[in-house]
Formats: C-alpha cells, sequence, structure tokens
C-alpha cells in the first residue's frame, strides 16, 4: 500500500536521488518517456537538501521503498535550475 509522509533523513533524500537516476531521459525508453513521463531535473544531494527547508518535499512510500516523490521549489530555486524559469513564468502569467 502506498503511504505519503514528507522527507524525514538523508536516506530519504538519497532514495529520491536514486529514483531519480532511474528515471532520467538517457535511462528510460521512448515508450515509457512518452506513458509515464521522466525526470527533467537532476539535483545533487546538497540542493535536495538545501530545498528541503523550509517546506519538507513529499515522497510516497510502498513499504521501506521510495516509489514517487513532490519536490518543493521556490521562486528562488529558480536561480539553480534553468528549467524551472519558465514555471515560474507560467505561474506569474496566470496571476
Amino acid at each position: 500500500m502506498i503511504q505519503y509522509d514528507t522527507v524525514r533523513t538523508d536516506a530519504d533524500l538519497r532514495k529520491i536521488l536514486a529514483l531519480q537516476a532511474k528515471n532520467l531521459p538517457a535511462q528510460i525508453s521512448l515508450a515509457e518517456k512518452q506513458s509515464e513521463g521522466f525526470v527533467t531535473i537532476h539535483h545533487d544531494f546538497e540542493l535536495l537538501d538545501a530545498t528541503n527547508t523550509p517546506f519538507e518535499h513529499v515522497v510516497a512510500r510502498d513499504g521501506a521503498q521510495v516509489v514517487g516523490c513532490t519536490l518543493v521549489r521556490r521562486r528562488k530555486d529558480a536561480e539553480e535550475s534553468h528549467y524551472l524559469i519558465p514555471v515560474f513564468q507560467t505561474i506569474d502569467e496566470q496571476i
């Protein structure tokens, strides 16, 4: 059964990184990209840890395994990843 929680430990962050690495475009087939999607931004531990406060990332767990996540990223984080700039521009246009 899938359960949802927030990131609590460094081990949680490392499990997110492992999940991201498995779902990067170079790691999955075209069919899987089209049907399931893929990870656009590959984080490192330091950035993932730094962006886990003040709002914690959310993980989906199947037992001890992290099977999904939602990462909280704030506007100031866009400077760290150019992929986020159009996301915040789109949000601004909708407000």
